[in-house]
């Protein structure tokens, strides 16, 4: 009988247990769901209006056939060409893309909280996660250079963040062919991370040492080398050629300073170093154990530095125009997530074990104090505002006190005492620091929640007046029409449907195209471009050069601004409203009309 009470006890503590868990994964889905949903629903907006141009013609056969972005130059983003035009037909107003990003970044983010249930026990991986989220919700998982993790809008990269989380999470487990599906993934949406992450994960299984280091090679980065061999000849295309430098020069000096430039960017790098101080000097403890979850992560993130700080250094000071084209500095906020993330598993850690806080001695003090110092520093400078740092130097402050009062009780409780006290902070340990971590969580989400109407497009609407501009374009235009438009509207192809000669949204990647669409660019303005500001040129348009591009380019009419084309009064007006107005351009002027 008292066998088999205590077997249905058993049973019972077993399935609650199981209960429990299945609540902390719930809770941590919701989580991350919910910081995916504070970046908006947006369609059709940034980035997404090139990259949604594949889509857009798979769903709509016929229209952009006279483009020439759309149709003569080298679209590398094919998977996402094909899962967005899915998107796409499932919901004709966006609706299904936007969520869709909200589900990407969830699941990345959800990825986050499965590498911690690697590094530590099941209660202290959840707050731990929920402490991780607070940082995101304020950092946005941006870095230097206009770089980031996850985004407002669902694009290529969006998808590449996710799924490299995904082989993170992997590969600290050492599930090597499931680490490997991810990371070909994650080339397959982006070539420029296939790159990038290739060389850290070789790096990576070489700090891990000889042993299957073969077999580990073979199922991690296999499926990666065979999405390469697509990339190819299109990474091949970029890289080389008589028109490759000055196709790099037009790309990092004209058209892409704010990734490029790192001149003007490197105060972004404070908080990439900050973070490495945090991650590494609170990680060292966790990870002393060589083929634990915690040394995977730490020889995962010694590759990424390697690459990026390899690609940035030489970029930086030696000009390699190869390095620069590699963007290795892409890697840092995902960087700074994994370091974020092993140093909110060593702050729990600690926090609920004061023991394990024995293991660290002044050394790995300092450089995470270092870390918060830098923080402080940077947000002095106004790259941020103080949120971060004083959240960072709270938990720290905590790990302190825990510390203070774990060697106190030591030195001056009792045997039984400190026991006893051992045991209690054992059970109520990770709740008491579930709830602080909840403490910050909750009004840093609240904070991020009230943004989300003004980061969503489909909440907000386009602009009354391009709303109705892009309507009447594709209602009362031919499906074939090809528009001259003011170089600095990114949206007017997409929204419309029509055709246009040029704008600066759009540019290609290959060189030999670059040069056509600069070259373009410099025909539309009437003056050489060198930056965002000199687009102002094509305001000044004339009959002269009018006549040229339409005999360059076919074009029937011609989109016009608020005191655009003052010089072009001899054609007739087919739209006029809202600041816009609409040549028709299809029939030569009149010799005598004014």
């Amino acid at each position: 009988m008292r066998y088999r009470v205590l077997a249905v006890l058993t049973e019972s503590v077993a399935r609650a247990e199981r209960i429990r868990d299945r609540v902390e994964i719930v809770l941590a889905s919701a989580v991350s769901l919910l910081f995916g949903a504070t970046f908006g629903w947006s369609y059709g907006a940034d980035n997404q209006v090139v990259y949604l141009l594949g889509a857009l013609r798979l769903v709509r056969p016929g229209i952009l056939a006279r483009d020439w972005f759309a149709t003569q130059t080298t679209h590398y983003h094919v998977a996402y060409k094909y899962l967005a035009a899915g998107l796409m037909a499932l919901s004709s107003q966006g609706w299904a893309v936007a969520i869709a990003h909200t589900v990407v970044v969830g699941a990345g983010t959800a990825a986050v909280y499965w590498l911690l249930r690697a590094l530590l026990e099941r209660r202290q991986a959840l707050v731990a996660f929920l402490l991780l989220v607070a940082v995101a919700m304020v950092e946005r998982t941006k870095g230097p250079c206009t770089t980031y993790v996850f985004d407002h809008i669902l694009q290529p990269s969006t998808i590449a963040s996710a799924a490299f989380l995904v082989s993170a999470a992997l590969f600290v487990r050492g599930r090597w062919l499931g680490a490997g599906l991810a990371l070909g993934a994650a080339g397959l949406f982006h070539a420029n991370f296939l790159v990038l992450l290739l060389g850290a994960a070789a790096v990576a299984h070489l700090a891990l040492g000889r042993r299957e280091l073969g077999r580990r090679l073979l199922w991690h980065l296999g499926p990666a080398v065979l999405v390469l061999l697509l990339f190819a000849p299109m990474i091949l295309s970029t890289a080389g050629g008589k028109d490759a430098a000055a196709a790099q020069e037009i790309y990092a000096i004209v058209r892409a300073p704010h990734h490029f430039a790192l001149a003007s960017c490197k105060r972004g790098f404070m908080g990439f170093l900050a973070w490495q101080l945090l991650g590494l000097g609170a990680a060292l403890p966790l990870g002393r154990r060589p083929q634990s979850p915690a040394a995977r992560l730490l020889c995962l993130l010694a590759g990424m530095l390697l690459v990026i700080w390899t690609g940035t250094v030489l970029s930086a000071n030696a000009g390699l125009r190869q390095a620069t084209q590699l963007f290795a500095w892409r890697l840092v906020p995902h960087a700074d997530l994994l370091l974020a993330a092993l140093a909110c598993a060593a702050a729990v850690k600690v926090l609920v074990e004061p023991g394990f806080g024995r293991r660290y001695g002044a050394g790995t003090f300092a450089l995470v104090a270092g870390g918060v110092g830098v923080l402080f520093l940077d947000a002095a400078f106004g790259r941020r505002g103080a949120t971060l740092p004083a959240l960072t130097a709270g938990v720290l402050g905590a790990l302190l006190v825990a510390r203070l009062v774990e060697a106190l009780g030591r030195r001056f409780a009792s045997a039984g005492s400190a026991e006893r006290a051992r045991r209690l902070w054992a059970r109520a340990g990770a709740l008491v620091a579930g709830l602080a971590a909840l403490a910050v969580l909750v009004p840093t989400s609240a904070a991020q929640i009230q943004q989300i109407y003004g980061r969503s497009s489909l909440l907000r609407g386009p602009r009354r007046e391009e709303q109705a501009l892009y309507a009447w374009m594709r209602a009362s235009t031919p499906v074939d029409a090809v528009f001259l438009t003011p170089p600095d509207n990114e949206n007017l192809r997409f929204h419309a449907e029509r055709a246009i000669v040029v704008d600066w949204k759009s540019n290609p990647i290959v060189p030999a195209e670059v040069l056509e669409w600069y070259r373009r660019l410099g025909d539309v303005t009437g003056a050489r471009v060198r930056s965002r500001r000199d687009l102002r040129g094509y305001g000044s348009i004339g009959e002269a050069r009018l006549a040229d591009l339409r005999r360059r380019y076919q074009i029937d009419f011609v989109v016009l601004g608020r005191g655009q084309g003052r010089g072009l009064r001899q054609h007739k007006v087919a739209y006029a409203s809202g600041g816009f107005t609409v040549l028709d351009v299809r029939d030569e002027p009149s010799p005598g009309s004014s």
